[in-house]
């Protein structure tokens, strides 16, 4: 129950602030980790909830997942 109550904490707010600074870019999961010194299996998790949330958008190209600012996705 509380995990959906605060999904802007920590990398949420990261991911997010880098994702809509940088909206005409698409980044994998590892891609962003790296950038951002944030954990793979944490970027990952919070990025799949983000996009649940319609907060971002998610895009498969291929085998790799690429996510976008939400906006873009709209």
């Amino acid at each position: 129950m509380f995990d959906n109550m605060n999904i802007l904490s920590g990398a949420s707010f990261t991911l997010l602030r880098f994702l809509s600074r940088h909206y005409h870019d698409g980044y994998y999961v590892r891609e962003l980790a790296r950038m951002l010194g944030i954990g793979v299996g944490s970027a990952s998790e919070t990025l799949a909830r983000l996009a649940e949330a319609g907060l971002v958008h998610r895009e498969e190209r291929g085998r790799i997942v690429v996510y976008l600012c939400g906006a873009l996705g709209a």
